[in-house]
């Protein structure tokens, strides 16, 4: 499939597709839940919750079951939801599969997965449970628990996660918002046994994840490193961490970027 675009007459925000990177309660999820709505939450973290009385947000939490023996579902059932988008249906349509049927007959504007890290959770136990050749197991207590078996089964974790997120960046009508949780870089020429020495740089997680970056023009971290009740973003790479944008945030003080994403682009673009 070919698209045509002509750059001249484009702006940067005429579609979002946004990474947020942060530690974990940082207030990425409630960040998100401030871009163009309504928005779809496909909640894999199992927190929809902390985002309630949000007006416009609707979300999809994933489960697998905890019971011995049982296939995982949540990874089908993500691939599911997404080709319901890919068809064009709307909020309603996709909540009524789910039990929901007071949801609007809209298409959201946003997609948000949410966490990248779960979702990954998520593939590895299906792709675990259905390929022997990928992963060994140990029985403890009658129970048989699968882990990778190698390099085979976080190579299909990749692909697997690089599917979804293309599938969802292929769809030209929807905001795209993936949320990780960040890692700390280890100086691994100065770590010990005891104790890893860290370079005080962040990274996205999982690692290998970090190859989503070069398809999302919004990469942005949040954090509480100032103290605040109030979240910072970082919009712009320094020492600790690569973000980037293609707003022009310079004309504007640290203070004057507020946890919210409609704000944000109102600041700099003045619609």
């Amino acid at each position: 499939m070919i698209t045509a675009e002509t750059a001249e007459t484009a702006t940067a925000f005429d579609r979002l597709t946004l990474i947020l990177a942060g530690a974990e309660k940082s207030g990425k999820s409630r960040l998100a839940a401030t871009a163009r709505k309504p928005i779809l939450f496909n909640d894999h973290d199992k927190r929809f919750s902390a985002l309630a009385g949000i007006k416009d947000v609707y979300g999809l939490t994933y489960m697998d079951s905890s019971a011995p023996g049982i296939m995982p579902t949540a990874f089908n059932d993500q691939l599911t939801v997404l080709t319901l988008l890919e068809q064009g249906k709307t909020l309603k349509f996709i909540g009524e599969q789910y039990g929901k049927k007071d949801w609007p007959d809209v298409r959201p504007r946003t997609v948000v997965i949410d966490s990248m890290a779960s979702l990954s959770a998520h593939i590895m136990a299906y792709n675990l449970y259905s390929n022997k050749a990928i992963r060994r197991g140990i029985v403890i207590g009658g129970r048989e628990l699968f882990f990778p078996g190698g390099w085979d089964a976080w190579n299909a974790d990749s692909a697997s996660a690089y599917s979804i997120v293309m599938r969802l960046i292929a769809m030209k009508d929807l905001d795209v918002i993936l949320i990780f949780h960040e890692d700390n870089e280890v100086d691994e020429t100065r770590s010990t046994e005891d104790k890893k020495a860290f370079t005080g740089k962040k990274n996205l997680f999982p690692a290998r994840y970090q190859q989503f970056n070069k398809y999302f023009n919004e990469v942005w971290r949040v954090s509480r490193e100032l103290g605040g009740l109030v979240p910072t973003i970082q919009v712009s790479p320094d020492f600790r961490f690569m973000a980037s944008s293609n707003l022009d945030f310079s004309k504007i003080k640290l203070t004057e970027i507020t946890p919210n994403i409609a704000e944000m682009i109102l600041k700099v673009t003045g619609k």
